[in-house]
């Protein structure tokens, strides 16, 4: 980006020197324009500033401030130096006020510029500041696309160097505050001669004061006036030696043996004793501290919050002791007293006893032997204690029952009052009728040629009107099963179920019947019935077949119809479904409705019919013509006569309209430099490894933005792209933020032509 205009105005501000030390930075205000006359709104500007000797050719100093927000600003920056990182010089703690020390020697330095960043190092030239000079300040900006010089460069000129002022406040590195002024010693009086240097700390302030015998002046000679004190070289650089010993003339040690009695120290106690001696009191433990209350019997001294209290023992002061109790029985756990009937139950929910009335099951009771065909009974009259005995006629209820059976018949009563066997017997769980071996679960033989089981009223008009499943006669021996009914033999109805059939009559089966064959008898009087569907063997069913290659085969069209039906594949009055074929070899499901009505498929569940349908809206009218979708009871989707598809509309006026978000899944991030595009139009890339990203699946007018979290500084291009073009002029990106790349991608026949916007510096 170039600058068509730049104004700049340098403020250089510093506060009043006092006693406090002066602002150690700088102010640098301006307004940047684009060359269109836009000014410049970018969101993440860094600026660079160097210091330069005043032949702008030796680097004094650098410094970046990074991440200036410029939205919304008009173009108009205020910007501190010296605040932002310093860059060079690259050690020690060179601020941007030491830059104009003109009594200082300065080594030059050399920088190159890294992406929206610089590194810098020393160079091998020097610069000597001299009374006079000035400096030149030297600024470039970062606008996302790249560095931008403003030119000239400015000449820092008197002001600025007001800001090294704080020379004034130091001597080296000392400030005011560590120095005396001569006005301040001794109330700025003239000190008499020989006198010496005296401090008050009450005024804290120097003074004067002469010698006064022993209590001040110079020493010039130390002495001892005993044994116990030796002093060497007394009169130049005085050495003191106290003789310390057991024997005469010399301070005692420890082990003196002069010491022929004891010594109660004295003074105030320290440590974690307070008072004083012979009799501290004890105020702490190893430096925590002891409460005051008197402890009483059975307490301990416990440490808690901090100082030393006593306190009573309890299970969870002494470690491993409640998990050691925690499986023992507790007196809370017992009831307070049990009758005398009760026993101890433990109840498990809550870990405790109770008392509960003694009970025994029977199942829990057992006897000794005793003898066949007796039981435990009261006595047979008055009362008294169970006992085992056979039973008596008065155990019996009035009335008496006789008879003789045989073993797994069921009896019934012959005549009143007796038993005899009755033709149903059970026989291992399978029950037999005039047999007692029932090969099934049910087994029928017939009795005196009569029907195995009937069906119909036999009676009416003298006539005999039904069939059984052993026995038609007059006309087969093995008619499986028949349903007859009717008033009279010659108009009865008559529907058949037989084992096989030769076309016109039934023909006895020879063998195990194979089939299970339905017939219908349309002719009254005769046994020639029609075919209607058969179960074969193979549990195939057919339907106007008799060999059913399938679980389910029919001949002839599946038709639910209201009203009469015109043709085959046609419409009709009425409404219309139908299974049907459709041209060679092929099968259709015909939904017909009369004009201006609905030919629908429902769906739905046992508890709401009709939750969700699929719909085609027949009408005379061509444009009124429409299919929809319908899903919890509301139309989702519909489809125009124009073919126009709308979803949560009624009235798409596109190809596709859409009432409503519409939301894609997020693909995962990719890590690498290989995006496959069709998977979503925005993709997230952690980590790319290179500055080559493959784009895969591009598609024609597709626009697609790839989100970059890998903050290594890099350019990237992108494969897939038979050109690309990029705004602004593609360069490395920001190092240590995230770039955002907007691609549109164009088919020109041949391959993909890629329009690239990019942006970088998100942090």
């Amino acid at each position: 980006m170039k600058t068509e205009r730049l104004l700049i105005l340098f403020i250089i501000m510093f506060a009043a020197l006092r006693t406090f030390a002066s602002p150690a930075a700088l102010t640098y205000q301006g307004r940047i324009l684009k060359t269109d006359g836009t000014p410049l709104q970018y969101a993440n500007v860094n600026f660079l500033f160097q210091i330069l000797d005043p032949s702008g050719t030796c680097l004094i100093y650098q410094e970046q401030v990074s991440g200036y927000n410029m939205v919304n600003s008009g173009g108009v920056f205020d910007v501190p130096i010296g605040s932002g990182s310093v860059q060079y010089p690259t050690t020690g703690s060179f601020t941007i006020l030491d830059a104009f020390n003109n009594t200082k020697s300065f080594t030059c330095g050399t920088c190159s510029a890294s992406g929206a960043s610089y590194s810098c190092s020393n160079a091998s030239g020097t610069y000597n500041g001299s009374a006079g000079d000035n400096r030149k300040l030297r600024v470039q900006f970062f606008d996302g696309s790249g560095w931008q010089t403003i030119s000239p460069d400015s000449i820092v000129r008197s002001v600025p160097f007001a800001g090294f002022a704080d020379s004034a406040q130091k001597l080296g590195t000392n400030t005011a505050s560590d120095f005396v002024l001569k006005a301040e010693v001794n109330s700025n009086t003239t000190c008499d001669s020989g006198s010496f240097l005296t401090w008050n700390a009450t005024t804290k302030q120097f003074g004067c004061a002469g010698v006064s015998g022993a209590s001040g002046g110079t020493v010039t000679n130390v002495s001892s006036a005993n044994s116990y004190l030796t002093v060497a070289n007394g009169s130049a650089t005085p050495l003191l030696t106290l003789n310390v010993g057991t024997g005469a003339n010399t301070v005692a040690a420890g082990n003196d043996s002069r010491f022929t009695d004891s010594r109660a120290p004295n003074g105030s106690a320290g440590g974690d004793l307070s008072g004083t001696y012979p009799n501290p009191t004890v105020a702490k433990i190893n430096g925590q501290d002891v409460d005051s209350t008197a402890p009483t019997a059975g307490q301990v001294l416990k440490f808690a919050s901090s100082k030393w209290s006593p306190a009573t023992l309890t299970t969870s002061d002494i470690s491993g002791l409640s998990t050691a109790l925690s499986g023992l029985v507790t007196q809370s756990q017992f009831p307070a007293s049990c009758a005398a009937n009760q026993t101890l139950t433990f109840i498990s929910p809550s870990g405790s006893f109770t008392c509960s009335a003694i009970a025994i099951g029977e199942s829990n009771i057992t006897y000794s032997s005793h003898a066949q065909n007796t039981f435990l009974a009261a006595p047979t009259s008055g009362s008294g204690t169970p006992t085992f005995r056979t039973i008596a006629s008065s155990d019996l209820p009035a009335g008496i029952m006789t008879g003789t059976g045989t073993t797994n018949y069921i009896p019934y009563y012959s005549s009143a009052s007796t038993f005899a066997n009755s033709p149903l017997s059970v026989n291992s769980g399978k029950v037999g009728v005039n047999t007692t071996s029932s090969p099934a679960a049910l087994t029928v033989v017939p009795s005196n040629n009569v029907a195995t089981v009937l069906l119909g009223d036999p009676t009416s008009n003298g006539v005999n009107q039904t069939q059984s499943l052993s026995q038609v006669p007059a006309y087969t021996t093995d008619t499986p099963f028949s349903l007859i009914g009717g008033n009279s033999y010659l108009d009865r109805d008559e529907v058949l179920i037989g084992g096989q059939n030769d076309g016109g009559s039934f023909a006895q089966a020879q063998a195990a019947v194979q089939n299970i064959i339905f017939f219908t008898t349309p002719t009254k009087n005769t046994l020639q019935g029609t075919e209607r569907m058969r179960i074969t063997s193979q549990g195939n069913v057919g339907i106007g077949t008799n060999s059913p290659a399938y679980k389910l085969q029919i001949k002839g069209g599946i038709l639910a119809v209201k009203g009469d039906v015109f043709s085959a594949n046609g419409p009709s009055a009425e409404s219309v479904a139908s299974f049907d074929k459709e041209g060679a070899g092929g099968v259709a499901i015909n939904m017909f409705a009369s004009s201006t009505n609905n030919a629908s498929i429902y769906f739905g569940d046992t508890a709401q019919a009709q939750q969700g349908y699929i719909r085609y809206r027949t009408d005379d009218t061509v444009a009124n013509q429409y299919m929809s979708m319908q899903v919890n009871s509301a139309e989702r989707m519909r489809i125009t006569s124009t073919g126009n598809v709308g979803i949560g509309t009624t009235a798409p006026a596109a190809k596709l309209t859409v009432a409503g978000a519409i939301v894609s899944t997020p693909p995962a991030p990719f890590t690498g430099a290989t995006v496959d595009v069709s998977t979503s139009n925005t993709q997230l890339l952690t980590s790319v490894g290179g500055s080559a990203i493959t784009l895969n699946n591009l598609a024609h007018g597709g626009t697609y933005t790839l989100v970059i979290q890998d903050t290594t500084s890099r350019a990237y291009t992108f494969t897939g792209c038979n050109t690309s073009k990029y705004s602004p002029p593609n360069q490395a990106t920001t190092a240590g933020t995230h770039s955002v790349y907007a691609i549109l991608s164009v088919y020109n026949g041949t391959n993909y032509d890629c329009y690239i916007t990019w942006s970088t510096g998100f942090q």
